[in-house]
């Protein structure tokens, strides 16, 4: 008993562990502009919370800030990418911020609910630069892509650390990475996510070249181009 009382409190603290990855086109390819850890994020809870970012990264106040980050990135050497995902480990405890509007975007949306009882998550900053399986995860991921803020997009992603995903390293829509808990909307439920579009493989590839991604028979499309600020 004493034994089993043990292993609850560790899942308990553990958690199911979630990363949240705002990418965004600039230039040629996709990069990662800011990132956070839920320690205890999964299934409709994780629908939720990528619902709020999509609709934070809707508000239109947002825009000119957004726009102005996204701007910025553009004029980013292809050194300050490469450097940063270099140097990613040692940055764990004191995480640098270079698009910091958009994190507070992230940040606020991931972790307060705005509807009663307004309940909250702690979330932490990710090192900028981690790759997509760089962090504490055994749940998987949240991708929110900001290129167009007309037409934003996400998908979910398990990782091969991921205790759950018969798919694992490709992306998933709402309906598929619910499917994956046994808990797929009904017929005439079209999901929280409905309105926005699915991140493509190449997408996610373009982001993180270097990581192994499987495409499950996935259909490969072509990426947004940039907007032009």
């Amino acid at each position: 008993m004493t034994t089993f009382i043990r292993l609850a409190r560790f899942i308990t603290v553990m958690g199911q562990r979630h990363q949240l990855f705002t990418i965004a086109r600039i230039g040629q390819r996709y990069r990662c502009l800011a990132a956070v850890h839920n320690q205890s994020l999964q299934e409709r809870e994780a629908v939720a919370a990528c619902f709020r970012i999509l609709q934070s990264f809707q508000v239109h106040a947002n825009r000119q800030g957004i726009y102005h980050e996204l701007a910025d990135a553009a004029t980013k050497a292809d050194a300050f990418w490469s450097e940063a995902e270099a140097s990613y480990k040692s940055h764990y405890n004191s995480p640098s911020v270079p698009f910091p509007f958009i994190m507070t975007c992230l940040v606020i949306a991931a972790s307060f609910v705005v509807e009663p009882p307004h309940n909250y998550s702690r979330i932490s900053p990710e090192p900028f630069g981690m790759p997509y399986d760089g962090g504490d995860n055994n749940d998987g991921i949240t991708v929110i892509d900001v290129t167009q803020l007309e037409s934003l997009r996400y998908c979910f992603v398990f990782l091969n650390q991921s205790e759950l995903g018969s798919r694992q390293n490709t992306p998933l829509s709402e309906r598929q990475y619910l499917a994956e808990y046994e808990r797929i909307p009904g017929r005439n439920d079209p999901g929280r996510l409905a309105a926005f579009g699915v991140l493509h493989m190449d997408c996610l590839k373009s982001a993180c070249a270097r990581g192994y991604w499987a495409d499950h028979g996935y259909v490969q499309k072509r990426c947004p181009r940039p907007l032009r600020l």
